[in-house]
């Protein structure tokens, strides 16, 4: 049994109970205090934590075992696993596990965790809500969070909750939350928020353009002469960044801080690139574009292990979220609306010759006689033509 079972805060304490027979008709359970224990983790962690069940009291022919997991444990966003262990002194160890609608024992240990109670932890405070297909929005008004909940890769409904805090923007020199939201309505496919920022008003709309694809844009500012605007998403050191187009650092960005500007650097190129593109997908099934041509800073938990953020140093924030949750999908829905590459000409596929910097005809001439001349040699299939691409210059032979 839960403790609230529904509407758990970051700041809600939660209690975890259970009960034994320990007298009455049927065969008996006496369980004992010294073992009794509740283990519990984020998803995504690799290890669990515990806290031990203490004695609660006697009713009818049950007694009963509680244990509380603090608030501010966990945050907005996460979702909690758990399950208990229950010995007896006249039983073997038993595990309780399941969901809150069905719940199982089993004398195993592992099939406990791989199957363990959850619950997700929400926003608090007056909250309005959106459903778009399997998606949902919710909008949190006291203070100004949004999250996106769509159904995880078992298909459980609304089980993965991206949690975006209220955007801030900096005016003045002085950055700003936008909340609280002092009013909330529908408008066709969406919401429109009306912010409140220092006393000013900030209204933003909330749609779903097309299917699994959310957009916030923020189409009033009545008079505020933003500098920057900055979203800062939840995140755990379980979810990985892969995408902004041409990367030569790293496949995966999680834990860096990447510029998306065009940038032709010759040579070492570090984490500058000539096809950058302000676009990421998530190992937790979803994909973040910014929709912006400008310059643009993606704190991938660089400077915080628990949030990514990203700024857009202009008076404008447009963004989209693609939902998956298979990344499959996600691609699909981006290329839908972002656009979808001609197929290229037979050559294209056949052998590369790549160099970052051809200094002078000496290089292109040996590269041709020493590996382009000896194809066959080397084992590699012929070009479909008498030309070989040689990085940006076509070379004939």
């Amino acid at each position: 049994m839960r403790d609230p079972v529904a509407g758990i805060s970051a700041a809600t304490a939660v209690f975890i109970f259970s009960g034994s027979q320990f007298q009455g008709p049927g065969e008996p359970g006496n369980q004992l205090e010294t073992g009794s224990a509740v283990f519990f983790r984020r998803r995504g962690d690799a290890l669990w934590s515990s806290l031990p069940m203490k004695f609660d009291g006697d009713q009818g022919n049950n007694k009963y075992y509680a244990a509380l997991l603090p608030p501010n444990t966990f945050a907005t966003g996460d979702v909690v696993e758990y399950y208990l262990r229950i010995p007896f002194s006249d039983h073997l160890t038993t595990f309780v596990h399941g969901s809150d609608t069905n719940s199982l024992a089993t004398p195993l240990e592992t099939a406990a965790q791989a199957d363990p109670f959850s619950f997700t932890v929400q926003a608090s405070g007056t909250l309005v809500s959106l459903d778009s297909a399997d998606l949902q929005v919710r909008a949190f008004l006291d203070s100004g969070e949004l999250t996106l909940a769509g159904p995880d890769l078992q298909g459980s409904p609304h089980a993965n909750v991206i949690t975006f805090f209220a955007p801030t923007v900096r005016v003045a020199g002085t950055t700003l939350p936008l909340a609280p939201i002092r009013d909330a309505k529908k408008v066709p496919n969406g919401l429109e928020l009306t912010y409140d920022l220092a006393g000013a008003t900030v209204v933003a709309q909330l749609t779903f353009p097309g299917e699994g694809v959310m957009q916030y844009e923020i189409v009033g500012w009545n008079g505020v002469v933003a500098e920057q605007t900055i979203v800062t998403v939840r995140s755990h050191a379980s979810e990985h960044f892969f995408g902004f187009g041409e990367k030569f650092d790293s496949l995966d960005q999680a834990g860096k801080v990447v510029r998306t500007v065009t940038m032709d650097d010759p040579g070492i190129k570090r984490d500058h690139s000539y096809k950058a593109a302000p676009w990421f997908l998530s190992t937790r099934g979803y994909g973040f574009h910014l929709d912006s041509s400008a310059e643009s800073l993606f704190d991938l938990r660089a400077s915080h292990a628990d949030s990514y953020s990203v700024t857009n140093p202009f008076p404008t924030l447009r963004f989209r979220v693609v939902y998956g949750p298979n990344l499959s999908d996600v691609l699909t829905r981006f290329t839908a609306y972002s656009g979808r590459p001609f197929l290229p000409p037979p050559w294209v596929f056949g052998p590369w010759i790549s160099s970052d910097i051809w200094r002078s005809g000496g290089e292109v001439r040996y590269a041709v006689s020493n590996f382009a001349g000896n194809f066959k040699g080397r084992g590699i299939p012929p070009p479909p033509s008498s030309s070989i691409r040689l990085g940006r210059s076509l070379t004939t032979i």
